[in-house]
């Protein structure tokens, strides 16, 4: 009883991200549409600031940093919610890029952004001044002989020198049903590539929380501190937080559900929110978010 009146009552204010289409007729979208939003789960509230279809999301230098990903822009918003700029991210004379830049990070290392792309599996680096591109990292070639993204990089983390990136598919066959998916490190003065997490479903949301690595294994429900699993929920989870007591963990409608479906014993829960999660005693609340189809990135703000 007590535990339950602690996590009933003890909740840190989130930002959360959508990335939903405005149109009911797409297939990714929802009554709110994709935006900005802040929540809570102990008040069992949640609020929209910004319209949107937005990705990750970052704070940096007191400003946040957000992938817009349809507009293919970086638009940075102050702690009211006021958009303060946007970066166009098409920067090649032809101006042609995919619409799938889905990951941001910063590294003070270099002091550079990291901006990853689905659709051409590369990651962006832009200056921190005025967001011009400087450099690309490749993380697969696939995508030029295919035409489209074989390996599903989305986000990304700054550590130390290096760079933490999930994906769908290491061989680059994903869309060919190989999901071999997990979490790499990409040195950024080599820009050399060592596999660190494997073995993972369609995963997100690599993070560096209390000095430790984690990561959302999305498709298969477990939240990874490293390489061991220590939780599983259900649904298809993406978004990870942690405010020092308790994680935060976003779950969307799952587009992959008949993939699930009768499969076995486990239920599988088919709508949108946010976890609260105390993961020493593996138990959580459930902020339910029903009029938003997406989650797709998380931070505690207070």
């Amino acid at each position: 009883w007590g535990k339950l009146q602690q996590i009933k009552n003890n909740s840190s204010t989130l930002i959360f991200s959508s990335s939903d289409y405005f149109d009911l007729s797409k297939a990714r979208s929802s009554k709110l549409g994709g935006g900005i939003f802040i929540a809570n789960v102990a008040d069992q509230k949640y609020e929209k600031k910004i319209d949107g279809q937005y990705r990750q999301i970052i704070k940096h230098d007191k400003h946040y940093y957000v992938v817009e990903y349809i507009k293919k822009e970086i638009h940075i918003f102050d702690e009211k919610f006021k958009i303060i700029q946007k970066y166009n991210l098409d920067q090649s004379k032809a101006q042609n890029e995919k619409p799938n830049y889905c990951g941001i990070t910063y590294s003070p290392n270099t002091k550079c952004f990291y901006v990853a792309n689905t659709a051409s599996d590369e990651i962006s680096i832009y200056d921190q001044k005025n967001f011009k591109l400087l450099d690309k990292i490749i993380f697969s070639n696939k995508s030029k002989q295919f035409e489209d993204g074989q390996c599903h990089i989305n986000d990304i983390t700054s550590l130390g020198s290096s760079l933490l990136v999930s994906y769908f598919s290491r061989s680059g066959l994903w869309r060919k049903g190989i999901f071999d998916g997990g979490v790499s490190e990409i040195e950024t003065d080599t820009n050399k590539i060592n596999d660190l997490i494997t073995g993972l479903g369609q995963p997100h949301s690599p993070e560096i929380l209390d000095g430790q690595i984690y990561v959302l294994d999305s498709f298969n429900k477990y939240l990874y501190h490293g390489t061991k699993k220590i939780s599983k929920f259900t649904g298809f989870v993406r978004g990870l937080s942690f405010d020092e007591s308790y994680f935060y963990i976003g779950q969307s409608e799952d587009m992959y559900l008949s993939k699930d479906m009768g499969s076995d014993i486990n239920n599988t829960m088919c709508n949108a929110g946010i976890f609260q999660l105390d993961v020493n005693k593996n138990i959580s609340r459930f902020l339910s978010i029903p009029d938003v189809m997406n989650i797709h990135d998380i931070l505690t703000i207070k």
